[in-house]
């Protein structure tokens, strides 16, 4: 009977050790604070240490934090630290995963996770790239400093004579290839080659080849103009000069003069608005656009836009003409040749011409324009009554004049043989009716000394 008692009692100390064993080794893995064993953050072992501790030793140990991206071009390099370029690993994060890893569960199953980091360790990664945001700015701010314009060739006229000025390629980073390198260059120590791309002029040399003499050309007179419409005339002219209209290229008349005002150089001068003769800036504009729209149509360019005047011109013939206005009235041309063409403008003080030069070998033809009258329309009178005029009184309020319509025709030659006639721009210019105004105003013996003796007072233009 001792015997048995005796063996019952060693069996239940002996499980008693084994259970105290058990626990033991439970309370040491599981129940703790610091972070269980066989868990990395980037590489680095964080086993059994604190929050605090396993915080400072990532930081320690990454020599991403120290690093500086070397770019480099010809002579340029540009050196940027990994924490300019937005390198800023989320460790908090990560060492807060590490300390919280094993700790959800019931004990058995907080005891088998923690074991199976013996076997199976848990290494946990922070985001090691740059941003995006910057490495866009840096690809902008090296942009700035090494990129180089193309620059066109030129072409001039000097006494006459072709003047041309060779091309020159320019150079370009490659933006997008460039912020690729940056953002995978994370963990490479090698400087990088900057890409860069050729960018080609958009006018060489060769163009001009094709620049070999008139291919159109117009003057007009205005000898007998006041000076400030001359100094407009002149002004225009020299904007217009050295014009180059590329092959499918499209000019606007008013975009290339720019703002017309006494800012801008231009002077007062008569001007037509609303069909009634007046004094505005700029006057006499509408003579260098129509000079300039005569050399285009015997040049043979394509006319997308043009207006003729609400009334005659003297400086060419009616149905020749082509008014402008600013934000209004424009004249817009297109070279639908495949070579370039070269504005020369040229004004003194009695003409102003237009040379359009260009490929005297592809247009080799002549373009004459002409035009004639389609229809008269006649002015008519109308009264009008005023109580503010005596009776028996009459003045012109507004002087009429008689209306037209004007058909053009483009004559194609060669060789001073005519070939073909093209109908082309039609203008219309409107009758203005005579409004003569008759007054009402009863004449009394104290006022009729004094009233108007009936004669007609006509209006000035």
């Amino acid at each position: 009977m001792k015997k048995i008692l005796f063996g019952l009692l060693a069996f239940l100390m002996t499980m008693g050790l084994i259970a105290g064993g058990v626990y033991a080794t439970y309370d040491s893995t599981v129940n703790r604070d610091t972070i269980y064993n066989g868990i990395f953050i980037n590489g680095v072992d964080v086993s059994d240490l604190s929050e605090e501790e396993a915080l400072e030793k990532v930081m320690a140990e990454d020599q991403n934090r120290h690093k500086t991206l070397h770019l480099v071009f010809k002579e340029h390099e540009f050196d940027y630290p990994y924490v300019n370029l937005g390198y800023n690993p989320d460790y908090k994060s990560a060492v807060k995963e590490a300390i919280e890893y094993g700790r959800e569960g019931t004990p058995g199953e907080r005891f088998a996770v923690v074991q199976n980091l013996k076997s199976e360790p848990l290494v946990i990664h922070t985001s090691q790239g740059f941003s995006p945001d910057i490495a866009q700015e840096v690809v902008n701010h090296i942009s700035n400093i090494i990129n180089v314009a193309p620059v066109d060739a030129q072409f001039s006229l000097v006494d006459g004579e072709v003047v041309t000025t060779k091309e020159q390629t320019g150079i370009s980073l490659d933006g997008e290839k460039t912020k690729e390198l940056i953002l995978n260059a994370i963990n490479s120590d090698v400087p990088i080659e900057l890409p860069v791309v050729a960018t080609e002029p958009a006018v060489s040399e060769s163009y001009f080849k094709a620049m070999k003499g008139d291919i159109g050309e117009f003057s007009t007179n205005y000898s007998s103009s006041v000076q400030n419409r001359k100094e407009n005339i002149k002004l225009a002219a020299r904007i217009l000069n050295g014009t180059l209209i590329m092959p499918g290229q499209q000019i606007s008349f008013n975009d290339i003069i720019g703002e017309i005002s006494l800012g801008t150089g231009f002077l007062p001068a008569t001007v037509i608005i609303d069909g009634e003769y007046d004094t505005g800036t700029g006057g006499g504009i509408c003579q260098v656009s129509t000079t300039l729209y005569n050399a285009a149509v015997r040049a043979d360019l394509q006319i997308d836009e043009r207006r003729n005047h609400s009334r005659p011109v003297n400086y060419v013939p009616m149905g020749l003409d082509a008014a402008v206005a600013s934000g209004l009235l424009d004249l817009k041309l297109t070279n639908t040749f495949d070579f370039p063409v070269y504005i020369v403008a040229k004004a003194d003080n009695d003409n102003i011409e237009f040379r359009i030069i260009g490929d005297t070998d592809a247009k080799n033809y002549e373009i004459e324009l002409v035009s004639e009258r389609t229809q008269t329309i006649s002015s008519q009178t109308k009264n009008q009554y005023s109580g503010n005029l005596n009776q028996g009184v009459t003045q012109v309020s507004q002087s009429g004049n008689t209306g037209y319509r004007y058909a053009s025709y483009k004559i194609k030659k060669v060789n001073g043989e005519q070939v073909s006639t093209e109908p082309y721009l039609a203008s219309y210019y409107p009758a203005r009716d005579t409004i003569v105004t008759i007054g009402t105003k009863e004449v009394t013996a104290k006022t009729a000394g004094t009233s108007g003796n009936g004669s007609t007072a006509e209006g000035g233009d």
